[in-house]
């Protein structure tokens, strides 16, 4: 009894659906957002297994099979993968074949192995049906696969890479730095950093240097009119300071931070964080520093012409300073050691427009992902022991799972949509059940998103499981269990199980003043809003009408939920108010 009622109330009047939850029938971890993506029921992966391919898993069957492939696994390969949104994959990496390799009247047709990695780096692209359409040697990439990425495009498919050249090469006719600066090197390697640009058919447009002493590339991504470079820069040990150098590459005048961090010691420079735009022709647009209170490698995410990083603060020795904006989402990170927060950057790079944290004493530190919606709102996804303070009224599970899980803690995994202002929370859910559950990734849809999840501890094989193999004992002879999981959420509109869906539309939405609703009203007599808390903020009664306006004016900005209604059946709409 007590499960059917936790279950009737935790999942009466979502405004998020789930559709299915499966498990990968191989043990597989799943890592880092950027070598993975799920698009039209089909995850494109990298697995380090087979490094020369790419995997592809359609879901919710869990089928595994080859999408394309290069050289063999023995001599290549790949260590970064890009989808451009729509039917492409972008890849590239590091291979020793010197023939039948790359394609015809590509940008580099011929084997040229660098002295970095005795090897070529590549380019490559192929359609999501595995045609390879172009193929280009290059110069040498990170090899690295978790802490770098290292591809990305523009709408027209234009391709911009980071890679690693011999310092004593040049680029001809570069629209920024075709030489590379004295110092400017991976250390003891003779190769320095490059920012590198093929059009949709992998024919080189530009190419050019980037750098000063010591310099990593850490995220590539672009924007309507731009590429964003987030990476970080320092000098090597006994490494002179020249009377050429500038403290400011990589910084232009007006920006948020101009100048650079300098050693408190000698003055020289020190470990500084970067951010930089270039234009599409290869031009800079600008560049700042952004070195306030980050202890990790930060992230980088954009969306339209909005720019986000994401990183955290080690507090492990003191001098924390709450730097949070007003009205932020949280602006007290609690006494955890970590702190993660998100800042939002002007489209100029001239100022920081807010920060908010991301972890407190509700929202965990760990296993935290942000990723953009496809409205521009952003989604926080990670792990809660809190059974307070995660969902918002309209949540598909709005209480976490009361019973103790792995080593007596309640961790459930959370998925929270956040206004891109940084202060409103649109949605949030917990997901989860007596296991220790790991959200790992998210990817929205039009209509909803997938998660992913990785579980543990579960004293029911059947956990999450909708369909499909049951969870996988976590080790042998184990009575608890684990895997990793895919979700498919959805927001269609929620209606009765007696009765079909209406045809409904309500705008504008979110709303300032005044909601307009119109459709197939003549199957409803009453209208209810209720806040995140389920208190009703509004009722109104209408009559056959073609068209029901709702004034709005007197309510407070937020989330809510709108309920039509005639005695027998309901039909519910999440509505925000701004």
């Amino acid at each position: 009894i007590f499960i059917f009622f936790i279950t009737q109330v935790v999942f009466s009047q979502t405004s998020h659906h789930r559709v299915w939850s499966v498990k990968e029938n191989r043990k597989m971890e799943i890592g880092t957002n950027w070598l993975h993506f799920i698009h039209d029921d089909v995850m494109y992966y990298l697995d380090p297994t087979t490094p020369n391919s790419i995997q592809k898993l359609t879901l919710p069957e869990c089928n595994v099979s080859l999408l394309g492939e290069l050289g063999t696994s023995e001599n290549t390969q790949i260590t970064d993968l890009h989808f451009n949104g729509v039917d492409k994959i972008f890849i590239v990496g590091n291979t020793t074949q010197s023939s039948n390799f790359s394609t015809d009247g590509v940008y580099r047709t011929t084997y040229q192995e660098n002295d970095l990695l005795n090897s070529s780096g590549f380019v490559a692209c192929f359609t999501l049906t595995g045609e390879l359409l172009w193929c280009t040697y290059s110069d040498s990439i990170e090899m690295l696969l978790q802490l770098y990425t290292k591809i990305t495009t523009d709408p027209q498919d234009n391709v911009y890479f980071i890679s690693y050249r011999d310092k004593e090469l040049s680029f001809e006719n570069s629209p920024f730095q075709s030489e590379a600066l004295e110092y400017d090197e991976i250390p003891f390697s003779g190769s320095t950093t490059t920012l590198t640009k093929l059009n949709s058919q992998g024919q080189l447009v530009w190419g050019t240097f980037f750098g000063a002493y010591y310099t990593r590339v850490i995220d590539i991504k672009t924007v309507n009119d731009g590429i964003i470079l987030l990476g970080n820069a320092l000098t090597s040990q006994n490494t002179p300071l020249t009377e050429d150098f500038n403290p400011t590459y990589f910084s232009t005048p007006g920006t948020y931070q101009a100048n650079p961090n300098l050693s408190s010691n000698d003055g020289m420079f020190s470990t500084n964080i970067f951010m930089n735009k270039f234009n599409f022709d290869g031009t800079r647009a600008w560049g700042t520093y952004v070195n306030e209170q980050r202890s990790s490698l930060p992230r980088l995410e954009t969306s339209a012409n909005e720019i986000y990083v994401i990183s955290a603060y080690n507090n492990t020795s003191g001098g924390f300073v709450n730097s949070a904006t007003p009205n932020a989402f949280i602006t007290d990170p609690g006494i955890n050691v970590t702190k993660k927060m998100l800042d939002r950057f002007s489209a100029d790079g001239t100022s920081k427009l807010w920060r908010t944290y991301t972890s407190n004493n509700i929202f965990s530190a760990y296993y935290d992902k942000v990723t953009i919606n496809t409205d521009g709102n952003i989604w926080l996804t990670g792990q809660t022991e809190s059974f307070t303070g995660v969902s918002t009224a309209d949540a598909y599970q709005i209480a976490k799972n009361p019973a103790y899980s792995y080593n007596l803690s309640h961790s459930d995994g959370y998925h929270l949509l956040l206004s891109k202002d940084g202060s409103t929370v649109l949605y949030a859910t917990y997901f989860g059940f007596d296991g220790k559950d790991e959200p790992r990734s998210l990817f929205p849809t039009t209509d909803g998103y997938y998660s992913i999840e990785k579980t543990s501890k579960n004293s029911n094989a059947n956990n999450f499981i909708t369909q499909g193999s049951p969870l996988n004992p976590d080790e042998v002879g184990a009575n608890t269990y684990g895997g990793t999981i895919y979700t498919r959420f959805t927001t269609d509109l929620l209606s009765s199980d007696t009765f079909d869906k209406k045809n409904i539309s309500i705008y504008p939405n979110p709303t300032t003043d005044v909601l307009h609703i119109t459709g197939e009203l003549q199957s409803f007599t009453k209208l209810e809003m209720h806040n995140i808390l389920g208190q009703k903020v509004l009722q109104q009664s209408f009559n056959n009408e073609e068209i029901v306006s709702v004034n709005t004016e007197s309510i407070s900005v937020g989330v809510y939920l709108l309920t039509l209604s005639n005695g027998n059946q309901k039909q519910t709409f999440r509505i925000v108010k701004k």
